[in-house]
């Protein structure tokens, strides 16, 4: 510094007696072909400068949020790097300021909070532009699956539609011949007063909750409440584990279906109770059948697309824990049981006047397929009666067929379970508890010349079988103890 005020002061730049007086309001020195000094020589401006910007600060400074989610504007993108943009922007406009350590701590804590491992709805939320003070979960989540990317998401992870040119296998096509009922059929009592109540429904519009209140009792639970095998959930996530989830780029979101109907633990013996807790920690178990609903109206931001991407999911993870319980019959040498249940579910979607049927199926190596049954006009003359008789079929082959295959699938798996544990001696004809079975083959006596299937030496007595391992040293004759052989006798002590 002493040799750049010398060529200051060489060159003329400024005089000796001024040195003392402006060195401390030094800030940037340019070379150049005459080096220049750039000076603050007023101090009270760099007060005015640092009063205005505490002023800035405190006007711009955001209300505490808890450190569990990242802080955004409401315009701004919630992912990482509508983050570091938000931090780009807050930094301070002298950059001889040091930034705002409340800015950075706040970063890292939104960064961790995004790349979080758990895959659920509360984290995934930064994919997409929300409004964090109107959001709720369940905003996020019908958000979430009204992306145009979310049909490209399922596909990555082998969750797909089949379209009508390429039609479903025939074995798929064999097993809705037996649980679907046959057209043309007549409907003996069709309620008016509900068919009345759809029609207005069509010209007016309706919200999502008025749909669900108007149908679901019609739809779901009347048809399965005097069933005491079977168990329903309304709104509850199924189990994150089960989601067919492989690409991790493409996270598939955790279903939440409106209405889904599978078996409850009582229509399983208790002495195979284990297995089933082993296949899912759901209450529900091996689903079969699921129900969305969605609003018609002008205040309504679903639409049956939107739905439909709900059903996928939801039927994707229905057949996975199929497919993980058949992957544990054919593990334990148990294919036929494995190759017996059917491996097809069903799901509904309806706005309160449309509903669509639609049927999804597995080919066991991680793809899932969904076609489209049947659509019905549900304001229509027995329209909404068609779509309940095709349900009644359908929970009635799941109560009687489906339930019975998969009793007898974890009957055998809890035997090879036990069996694997607890394994059978052989005995030559001698059960467990010890009798001789009648017919059986009496053995031969053991020799007593024999210990433990090995002869024994002339003049050998009879003794255990020698303990494995290096054993203990030989014992010494008395010779050696008396020292003529092997090592020198020990010299005696001194009296």
């Amino acid at each position: 510094l002493s040799n750049v005020w010398d060529t200051i002061e060489d060159s003329g730049g400024c005089s000796p007696a001024s040195r003392t007086k402006i060195q401390s309001n030094l800030v940037v020195l340019v070379p150049g072909p005459r080096p220049v000094c750039l000076l603050y020589l007023v101090k009270e401006s760099r007060l005015m400068c640092e009063q205005e910007q505490k002023e800035r600060k405190a006007t711009a400074a955001l209300k505490p949020r808890p450190r569990g989610r990242p802080r955004v504007n409401k315009t701004r993108s919630v992912g990482p790097r509508g983050l570091v943009r938000d931090w780009l922007e807050k930094l301070p406009e002298n950059p001889l300021q040091r930034g705002d350590s409340q800015t950075s701590t706040h970063l890292r804590e939104g960064l961790s909070a995004m790349t979080s491992s758990q895959p659920t709805v509360s984290l995934l939320y930064g994919c997409m532009d929300v409004d964090q003070d109107s959001t709720n979960e369940s905003e996020i989540y019908q958000a979430l699956l009204q992306r145009p990317r979310y049909r490209h998401t399922l596909s990555m992870n082998g969750i797909r539609t089949v379209s009508s040119h390429e039609g479903v296998p025939e074995h798929i096509s064999q097993m809705l011949k037996h649980i679907l009922p046959e057209e043309p059929f007549q409907v003996c009592n069709p309620d008016q007063a509900m068919h009345l109540r759809l029609r207005d429904m069509a010209i007016e519009g309706t919200r999502k909750d008025e749909v669900r209140f108007d149908l679901s009792s019609k739809l779901f639970s009347n048809l399965a409440a005097h069933h005491l095998e079977l168990n329903r959930g309304a709104g509850h996530w199924l189990e994150r584990s089960r989601v067919p989830t492989t690409e991790p780029d493409d996270i598939v979101i955790t279903p939440k279906p409106d209405q889904h109907l599978g078996y409850c633990c009582r229509a399983f013996p208790v002495e195979n109770l284990h297995v089933l807790r082993e296949i899912s920690n759901s209450i529900i178990k091996f689903p079969f059948l699921e129900i969305e609903y969605e609003g018609d109206g002008s205040d309504s931001s679903g639409r049956l697309w939107t739905a439909t991407n709900q059903c996928l999911g939801g039927t994707a993870t229905f057949l996975n824990i199929l497919d993980h319980f058949k992957a544990q019959l054919n593990h334990r040498s148990l294919k036929t049981q494995s190759e017996v249940i059917e491996p097809i579910v069903f799901s509904v979607v309806t706005n309160g006047t449309e509903a669509r049927l639609f049927g999804s199926f597995s080919d066991g190596q991680g793809n899932f397929n969904m076609f489209l049954i049947k659509g019905f006009l549900l304001y229509e003359d027995q329209g909404l009666d068609k779509l309940v008789a095709y349900l009644t079929k359908i929970i009635e082959w799941g109560k009687g067929t489906r339930l019975d295959q998969i009793r007898d699938a974890v009957k055998a798996l809890s035997e090879s379970f036990k069996a694997a544990e607890n394994p059978q001696i052989e005995n030559h004809g001698f059960n467990i508890g010890g009798e001789e079975e009648e017919g059986s083959p009496t053995p031969a006596p053991q020799a007593a010349n024999t210990v433990a299937g090995r002869p024994l030496k002339n003049g050998q007595g009879e003794q255990p079988a020698q303990v494995r391992g290096r054993g203990r040293p030989k014992k010494r004759s008395r010779e050696q103890v008396k020292g003529k052989v092997g090592r020198p006798r020990k010299k005696p002590r001194p009296t």
